[in-house]
């Protein structure tokens, strides 16, 4: 059936029901994420208006509560919550690193990863400053290859953490880096 809220204090509907569902949990006051006839937009359930139109398309709140990941078929893209676009649907997968940044996942059809970030603050997209990045970690720091030398990165500062691990370009302690990050996100 479809769905609407009631407000149990009052006994009034807030939304009537005409959804097939409705989040609401994580957004702006007044806002939902609604689903009508396989199509997704976003209700201001105070104004009793659609925000966003529906499109043929599911979204989805990313993890930051900022923007919205737009899925449609096996791709993904980045709006913000009024609905305007900042990444094509051509991601295979995005996420919130923090507040302001992204990270957007390609894969080629050997599989290798191509990572783009997205600094929401300045408005830009960028990449890692190296022939190869091994993922995000710990949400602040990537390993990348430059070079043929292994490296932290901070994507969010765009700055190269040196230090002992780096000394040469030693992969055995990057090697150990990605263990303790790899069991500690197995941990969590």
């Amino acid at each position: 059936g479809l769905r609407g809220i009631l407000d149990i204090h009052t006994s009034k509907l807030i939304i009537d029901p005409k959804f097939k569902t409705i989040e609401t949990k994580h957004l702006p006051a007044f806002l939902a994420i609604v689903e009508k006839d396989d199509k997704t937009g976003i209700y201001d359930y105070l104004k009793k208006q659609m925000t966003v139109p529906f499109k043929d398309v599911t979204l989805y709140l990313t993890d930051n509560h900022k923007a919205l990941v737009v899925k449609s078929g096996l791709k993904y893209g980045l709006e913000d919550l009024k609905g305007k676009k900042i990444a094509d649907t051509t991601y295979d997968e995005i996420h919130s690193l923090d507040d302001s940044l992204y990270v957007l996942v390609t894969r080629n059809a050997q599989f290798q990863e191509h990572y783009q970030f997205y600094n929401s603050t300045q408005h830009d997209f960028y990449a890692a400053p190296g022939d190869t990045l091994y993922g995000v970690y710990a949400d602040t720091l990537a390993i990348v290859v430059k070079d043929g030398q292994y490296f932290l990165w901070d994507p969010a500062a765009r700055q190269i953490k040196n230090g002992a691990y780096n000394k040469d370009g030693n992969p055995s302690f990057i090697d150990i880096f990605m263990l303790i990050c790899f069991t500690t996100c197995l941990l969590v």
